[in-house]
């Protein structure tokens, strides 16, 4: 089952503790982990299985690496969403093919040394290693998963250049398949293709990445505010956020307050200073808050202009910064993304920035006018200004009206709500039932008609639940 190793072509100075024990060496290429995993699944696939670094802890004389490889089967499987997720892991549902407890690891391992000086790696001839592999069987080759590392540094530089003149993920997957036979997945390809992506902005800060890029593409538009340092500083802000543990281990709605990051000590001072240094545009210019908008986006709007819908989505960037959308739909009800802003925070100048300079600045001004209805979350500060601009300017026409989307209209207003009144089957049945029908009152009622039979349908559903005692 082992490879062949090569002997070494230079003298071996300082050998570990056992100096009487004859080394096999492994090829000069072979300089580091990576680079071992990639050359010893080469022969280890084809017998049925992959191998993994487990540890790799340097030894107590400084000098050498010793590195425990294992099968892909000998490590136990961590529900890493379940740890993240109170929901997830009260279900107790794990779908994984991989082993879950100890007694089902397999026991196979393989003990190499590297030596730091030069990445050198050996065995030991006579060194403990385990060869007998349990509680699994034999995988084809033609059913494993390779990674992006296994590729031949010429077909990687040929998939780098493919991907540079945005070829499509299939077409690379069938040209990776004929020239080293390894089937890569879509997620290790558009991988790649994020960090080719990034490989064009090495060097720069975040601001500079964002708007170089912004700049390559063609008919794209974008409004920004830049400042000082100080300015900068100044518009920054941090929230605390507070949350309570319900019934079911169900989450309340997170309440948010503004925090002075001062009084939160010099460390938290120091994150904010580096969150905004990362948004150096140089020459002292600092990126405080920008919105783009593409040709084919702004093609969109003039096409639908009469539906609104602008929320913000997080952790979407390392500066942990709202991503900000304004959106709009189609007739057939697709989500059309028209105008989207990196913003500092969620203070109300922000919102008054986006919905009187940035939208208008970037959008057509007669399809504009064409605005029936705006969809916007329970943001106070976001809804006063909507309500603000749309009292004092036409810029939106003159019939548009601001509404809270459906989601926060029933998931904020109803399901959060309704959680403690929960207390059995029969309590859960019928408020899980309620809610499908607000959505699908929302979205499939078309006329008077079916109006009046979902409604019906309702109250002949509530006489039922009555009857049978259910708590709401």
């Amino acid at each position: 089952m082992t490879p062949r190793l090569s002997d070494p072509n230079v003298s071996f100075q300082s050998l570990p503790p056992e100096s009487d024990v004859a080394l096999k060496w492994f090829p000069q290429s072979v300089v580091d982990t990576t680079q071992l995993k990639i050359y010893l699944n080469k022969y280890c696939r084809d017998l049925g299985f992959s191998l993994i670094v487990k540890s790799n802890p340097i030894m107590k004389n400084k000098k050498y690496r010793k590195i425990k490889m294992s099968c892909n089967r000998g490590r136990k499987y961590v529900d890493q969403l379940g740890q993240r997720s109170r929901e997830r892991s009260s279900k107790g549902d794990i779908k994984t093919t991989k082993p879950t407890t100890k007694e089902h690891v397999c026991g196979f391992y393989l003990t190499v040394y590297l030596r730091v000086s030069d990445g050198r790696c050996f065995v030991k001839k006579n060194q403990n290693t385990c060869w007998h592999h349990s509680h699994h069987t034999q995988v084809p080759r033609s059913l494993m998963r390779e990674g992006a590392e296994s590729l031949s540094n010429k077909t990687l530089e040929t998939v780098e250049k493919m991907l540079e003149k945005n070829m499509p993920t299939n077409f690379v997957k069938e040209f990776v398949a004929i020239e080293d036979d390894i089937k890569l997945s879509d997620g290790s390809i558009e991988a790649l293709r994020r960090q080719v992506a990034m490989n064009d902005f090495e060097g720069d800060s975040s601001g500079e990445k964002l708007v170089n890029d912004l700049t390559k593409k063609e008919g794209t538009e974008f409004v920004m505010l830049t400042g000082s340092f100080d300015q900068a500083m100044q518009q920054t802000r941090v929230n605390m956020t507070r949350r309570k543990v319900l019934a079911h281990n169900k989450l309340s709605a997170p309440h948010k307050q503004s925090v002075d990051v001062d009084k939160l000590g010099d460390k938290a001072s120091d994150h904010v200073k580096n969150v905004v240094l990362g948004l150096s545009l140089g020459d002292g210019e600092y990126l405080i808050a920008i919105a783009w908008c593409t040709a084919e986006q702004r093609e969109w709007h003039r096409k639908f202009p009469f539906v609104f819908g602008n929320d913000e989505t997080f952790r979407s960037n390392d500066e942990d910064r709202p991503l900000s959308r304004l959106c709009g739909l189609s007739m057939n009800g697709n989500l059309l993304p028209f105008v989207e802003a990196f913003i500092p925070s969620r203070q109300k100048w922000v919102f008054n920035w986006l919905w009187t300079v940035a939208f208008p600045s970037l959008l057509d001004p007669e399809a504009l006018k064409k605005t029936c209805i705006i969809l916007v979350d329970q943001d106070e500060r976001n809804w006063e200004v909507i309500q603000s601009v749309l009292r004092t300017s036409d810029v939106y026409g003159c019939i548009a009206v601001a509404r809270l989307c459906n989601w926060h209209k029933i998931n904020r207003n109803f399901v959060v709500k309704v959680r403690v009144h929960k207390k059995s089957n029969e309590d859960r049945y019928f408020f899980d039932e309620v809610t499908k029908w607000l959505y699908s009152f929302s979205y499939s009622v078309k006329s008077i008609d079916q109006m009046d039979d979902s409604m019906a349908k309702l109250e002949a559903f509530c006489v039922m639940a009555r009857k049978n005692e259910v708590s709401g």
